[in-house]
């Protein structure tokens, strides 16, 4: 598989076949969400569905097995949707080399545009191995309702192509230590398979940190999102339609082509061109257009006129463009993530 744009789709159809009935099976779960436990809206199905599906009930056989429940799991939210986001090349250079750092923002993640994306990587690599790209999407454990960040690498290595789940859990602080709680849970679980050597984790953890940046992205900069060729059409989580067999959601029959951080990387592009540095006037010279790097900022939240009710809430800017012409409406484009009216504090 050489077309990015082909390699998800290719992974969906390897995985239907191997697993025929599993998307008549997940429409039913969805449709018993209340009766099975309910789960929040931005999680399109817990594992535990696809565990259902893959053991069949009975207890797992092989480690493949258990594989396979994650990668069932991200290919059933991209299903529905079938979102590829292509970002960039300028902005995804930029995001890459912006470390997260400080805790994960996870309200912001809830905002990611549909249940499942699908993130080309050019040029890049996991650990030796080219990473074509990679699925995201957000799972809600139902035992103990911890929230993770999942991601499914689509890589290819000396024996060919691979899919790697990596899971990060979210409410535990930073990156690495949303590395480290899942290093833990696979030790707990298989414990003679799990080997967490030194360096191990600050390996993964500096891995992992450029494709969560590009997550949440996606997340904070909604108008920064089109979609290729004519259409007009905005990412979202379709609503399921009732049927003689129930309420389920109809699967398009082609991946959607998403075009990300566009405007953005245009004008750094062209104001890196064309921007001389300046003469100094007095003891300083003027900056070179560059990218500040995503940031958290804090917001005042509730009415003036109340002050014992207001609060102070952090919020998630994306990276900022300083000193690049043309692109000064995108320093304030920010999904909210609250329903809180809010001010700049």
């Amino acid at each position: 598989m050489t077309d990015v744009y082909l390699r998800p789709g290719n992974i969906l159809h390897s995985f239907s076949r191997l697993y025929p009935d599993t998307w008549k099976q997940v429409d039913e779960f969805r449709a018993r969400r209340k009766e099975l436990g309910d789960w929040p809206d931005w999680c399109f199905l817990p594992l535990a569905g696809t565990y259902a599906i893959v053991s069949k009930g009975k207890t797992l056989q092989t480690p493949n097995q258990a594989h396979h429940i994650g990668i069932l799991g991200a290919l059933a939210a991209w299903r529905v949707t079938q979102g590829i986001y292509r970002f960039d090349p300028t902005t995804f250079d930029a995001l890459w080399k912006t470390p997260v750092t400080g805790d994960i923002p996870t309200e912001v993640l809830f905002h990611l545009p549909e249940w499942c994306v699908y993130i080309p990587t050019p040029d890049q690599t996991w650990q030796g191995s080219t990473l074509n790209g990679f699925f995201a999407h957000l799972e809600c454990d139902m035992n103990d309702r911890r929230t993770e960040l999942r991601l499914v690498l689509d890589v290819t290595g000396p024996a060919g192509d691979e899919l790697i789940v990596m899971p990060i859990h979210l409410g535990k602080g930073g990156v690495a230590e949303g590395v480290e709680a899942m290093l833990k849970e696979a030790a707990r679980h298989f414990p003679a398979r799990v080997q967490t050597p030194e360096g191990v984790l600050e390996r993964l953890s500096s891995d992992v940190s450029p494709l969560v940046s590009l997550v949440l992205y996606l997340c904070s900069q909604a108008a920064e999102i089109k979609e290729v060729g004519a259409g007009k059409r905005v990412p979202t989580r379709p609503k399921p339609q009732k049927t003689k067999k129930g309420m389920r959601i109809f699967a398009p029959d082609h991946p959607s082509r998403w075009e990300v951080g566009y405007r953005l990387g245009a004008a750094l592009r062209q104001a890196l061109s064309e921007h001389e540095p300046a003469e100094p006037t007095g003891t300083h010279a003027s900056p070179r257009p560059h990218i500040r790097r995503a940031h958290w900022h804090s917001f005042w939240v509730g009415k003036k006129d109340q002050p014992d009710a207001r609060a102070v809430t952090l919020k998630w800017l994306p990276p900022i463009p300083v000193n690049v012409t043309g692109v000064d409406d995108l320093t304030t484009t920010v999904r909210d993530v609250g329903k809180e009216s809010a001010d700049p504090g």
